[in-house]
């Protein structure tokens, strides 16, 4: 019976993948974000360090020019390319990830973006990417038109350049490879079968290019590869604070007349071997079902070519940044076999800088690893395992969803409540511990949440939630620090003389400072917070026969100036003050009503 279905025609969905490309390009922004995923599947691999370096093209003879001509590579490959190196090696699993669209390998791992749909970005640049590493060369030609002998099915090439076959190719298109013999790779040697790194080409689409392209119309210059770049060393430092082995970026400019790129700029982890100490205690995920915290301070510097073409530093930075794996539901979720297709990992960490300035820092970024766009409106950076959408630019989040969607949601929700909160509190600690923070200046780091929209106001509020019992209020009264649940919120005083009379009451009070008319003091939970006319009905006349004379008449002059444009408005305080025995009588020793005072 089976014979007769040889009668019926083939039929079925097919995948375009130039079309596959297309919709995942419409997803990934252009610009930085390209850079962003090749900094990614680096710190995947293992790198600790990488380098992107712009090609200029090298002139043709004119024998090699008309030898060329006809072959389909020759005008992708005649213009200029980025080149991109990183201090990994490819394994067997990237090689089969990288030629799988969207299933990457790295989702069975804790890599966070190993040749997954961020790859693809690069197509933005070019549409012949290619990479060497170990002892192969790869080259992908989605539209199956350029590389000769290739089709739909298997759009690309890998070449063993360690075998004489191999080499034998090489040699035959310097054109195509010749660019690639930089930053130690090399094709000369027969002695050398294989590149101890990985290093990609990207070919930079030319206006003709993509007039004709499937994936993009969009072209790329020298002059805009450049502006990236230049973009790239200014946020490099901010690049560096969450990534697990990348230490060091590099940029670099090739110009057609050199035989060697020029390096412009670095940025690099200054106590690299002591961070990465500091983060090899953080264990392999999904290994242990118990909390691991490590917190730590990072050192970055910076540097870049003056007016001299002389390498100089240009600004040094450190971070107080504070990891955790695990805790509270987060752990629950991820260990639930229910969600274990979706890779759950329990793990965030936040950042502040804190030199040179913590009080110059702007509006703290999310990151998963590298910064994402989003802003949290708070002076400190989040990171963690989020569930991202798929252009990696917007978190789950709300109660509107059901399935996969809603279990996203509720993980982001866990992940803030139960581990990004505990490193916010520990970095406040680590900064009010080490000095990088005073009396003065603490509040810059405390949440507002009047400012803050979701997801980072839920954060702000368990944040406040976990450290109702923890240190972190500085009292001016006591000059101690204090748990907000021990404090006592009295806000706005226009004098701050009243607070030099309240320690002999001791009483430990906390004063903010307003920010367009509102306090961090009224949102907090647990608070304490009182009127000057309660506290001094309440804290202050009880106890002033239990001090000296002499420091009640100090204590009431301060008193009666802050509170004489009360006493008309309020008639508590009035009627308070008309029975009190608030009067020093310094011929007896005692306190006296405003009655028994008259009458003598």
């Amino acid at each position: 019976m089976s014979s007769l279905w040889t009668t019926a025609h083939d039929f079925g969905q097919k995948i375009d993948l130039c079309v596959r490309l297309r919709e995942i390009l419409r997803n990934y922004p252009e610009g930085l974000s390209i850079f962003k995923e090749l900094i990614q599947n680096a710190d995947d691999a293992g790198a600790d360090m990488i380098r992107f370096c712009i090609h200029e093209p090298r002139r043709q003879d004119e024998h090699a020019a008309a030898t060329t001509t006809t072959d389909p590579l020759y005008p992708i490959f005649q213009g200029p390319s980025l080149l991109v190196y990183n201090s990994g090696i490819f394994t067997k699993d990237d090689f089969a990830s990288i030629q799988n669209i969207g299933d990457s390998i790295k989702k069975g791992t804790d890599k966070t973006g190993r040749f997954g749909l961020g790859f693809n970005s690069t197509y933005h640049l070019t549409d012949i990417p290619m990479f060497v590493s170990g002892s192969k060369i790869v080259l992908l030609d989605p539209h199956a038109t350029y590389i000769p002998g290739i089709n739909p099915i298997n759009p690309g090439k890998l070449i063993d350049f360690s075998t004489l076959e191999g080499q034998t190719l090489i040699q035959s298109f310097p054109y195509i490879f010749k660019p690639m013999e930089i930053f130690g790779c090399s094709f000369q040697t027969k002695s050398i079968h294989e590149f101890h790194g990985t290093l990609f080409q990207f070919p930079l689409r030319s206006p003709h290019q993509a007039t004709i392209s499937r994936l993009s119309n969009r072209s790329y210059t020298l002059e805009s590869i450049r502006l990236l770049l230049e973009d790239l060393s200014d946020q490099a430092a901010d690049m560096l604070l969450f990534l697990r082995n990348i230490q060091r970026i590099e940029v670099y400019d090739w110009k057609k007349e050199l035989d060697q790129p020029t390096l412009l700029s670095y940025t690099e982890i200054s106590n690299g071997k002591d961070i990465h100490t500091q983060r090899s205690k953080i264990p392999t995920p999904l290994t242990s079902g118990n909390s691991h915290v490590v917190d730590y301070t990072l050192h970055i510097e910076c540097f870049g070519l003056n007016y001299n073409n002389n390498m100089t530093k240009k600004k040094s930075e450190v971070w107080i940044v504070c990891y955790q794996l695990g805790g509270g539901n987060a752990s629950k979720m991820a260990y639930d076999p229910t969600h274990s297709h979706m890779k759950l990992i329990p793990l965030a960490s936040v950042a502040t800088r804190v030199k040179p300035s913590l009080m110059e820092n702007d509006s703290g970024t999310a990151y998963c690893f590298l910064p994402l766009p989003l802003k949290t409106s708070l002076n400190i950076h989040v990171n963690g395992y989020f569930e991202l959408s798929s252009n990696r630019r917007d978190l789950w989040w709300g109660s509107d969803m059901m399935g996969d969607g809603q279990v996203r949601a509720d993980w982001n929700k866990a992940l803030l409540q139960d581990i990004a909160a505990p490193c916010y509190g520990r970095l406040i600690e680590q900064c009010i511990r080490s000095g990088y923070v005073t009396p003065e200046t603490y509040e810059f780091l405390l949440p507002r949440t009047h400012d803050i929209a979701e997801p980072w106001k839920w954060l702000a509020r368990c944040f406040f939630q976990y450290m109702n019992d923890r240190p972190i209020l500085y009292s001016h009264c006591s000059n101690i620090w204090i748990a907000p649940r021990e404090a006592y919120a009295l806000e706005n005083l226009d004098d701050m003389s009243i607070v030099k009379t309240l320690p002999i009451f001791n009483i430990a009070l906390v004063i903010s400072r307003k920010d367009n008319s509102h306090s961090l003091l009224d949102e907090w939970p647990g608070m304490n917070h009182v009127s000057l006319p309660t506290l001094i009905i309440k804290h202050i006349i009880p106890f002033l026969g239990s001090v000296p004379i002499d420091t009640v008449l100090v204590a009431m002059k301060e008193i009666l100036l802050h509170t004489r444009n009360l006493l008309h408005l309020d008639s508590d305080l009035q009627a308070f003050f008309s029975t009190a025995k608030i009067i020093p009588s310094l011929a007896t020793n005692t306190l006296k009503c405003p009655a028994e005072v008259g009458s003598c």
